[in-house]
């Protein structure tokens, strides 16, 4: 029997070649996934973390905080402040209260509770004005800076003592009708000015001020006319003399 050997269309070849080439190319794909699978087993050193399950992490607890020391403090023997003394000030005293405590101080005898006096010294040494005359002394005091005043007898280092001297300048005779015979005088008032230690009693200095002259006598004066008195001594002029002795 005789077989005759028939070639394939040129359409079939080229479909047989393509498939045997999709063929050969799995089974290299299938060799080398072979090939890796048994290097990776062989080796042992190599873990497949691709197909690991991924395992939870436990959540972060927060760590208890430690108590704390605190040392005791040493105790130190820290000797206790001592109390110190506390000074009382004298109360203010009117002026009138002060005149009337010095009064033996005027009259030229000491008074234990007054400030001694002391010229060398600066600054102001406080005095009060005396007089005989209670309006008298009441108008000088008024009159005195406010700076020369002391606050009670213990502030006090001076006394002034002012006594009013009527000095008669002249004197003539009147008649008037249906009254007889009198007299008009013409009178200076001069002021004597003592200045005492209030402590002790004592002298500093002394002085007399001429007032101003009276008025001058006329032919007649107004019924019951018995004096002309001239002008008294300024404050001021006082205050001046004393100020030698009050500020240094």
């Amino acid at each position: 029997m005789t077989t005759i050997n028939q070639s394939a269309p040129p359409s079939q070849k080229t479909v047989n070649r393509v498939v045997i080439g999709i063929v050969g190319v799995i089974g290299c794909f299938c060799v080398l996934a072979i090939g890796l699978g048994l290097g990776f087993g062989l080796s042992g050193n190599l873990p497949l973390t691709f197909l690991s399950t991924p395992t939870s992490v436990p959540p972060t607890e927060t760590p208890t905080p430690l108590a704390t020391f605190t040392p005791i403090p040493t105790l130190t023997n820290t000797p206790e402040p001592l109390p110190t003394s506390t000074f009382t000030a004298m109360p203010t005293q009117s002026i009138a209260t002060i005149v009337e405590a010095l009064r033996a101080a005027a009259e030229g005898r000491p008074v234990s509770g007054a400030a001694p006096y002391d010229p060398k010294q600066s600054g102001v040494h406080p005095l009060v004005v005396f007089s005989a005359n209670q309006k008298v002394a009441d108008e000088w005091n008024a009159e005195l800076p406010e700076a020369w005043l002391p606050l009670n007898v213990s502030k006090t280092e001076l006394v002034v003592v002012i006594t009013y001297i009527e000095v008669e300048i002249e004197k003539a005779r009147y008649i008037g009708p249906g009254t007889g015979i009198f007299f008009i005088r013409r009178i200076r008032r001069d002021i004597e000015v003592i200045l005492r230690e209030a402590l002790t009693g004592v002298t500093v200095a002394s002085t007399v001020f001429k007032g101003g002259e009276p008025p001058t006598l006329k032919s007649r004066f107004p019924v019951g006319t018995t004096a002309l008195y001239g002008t008294d001594v300024p404050y001021e002029i006082v205050h001046l003399w004393l100020k030698s002795f009050v500020e240094k």
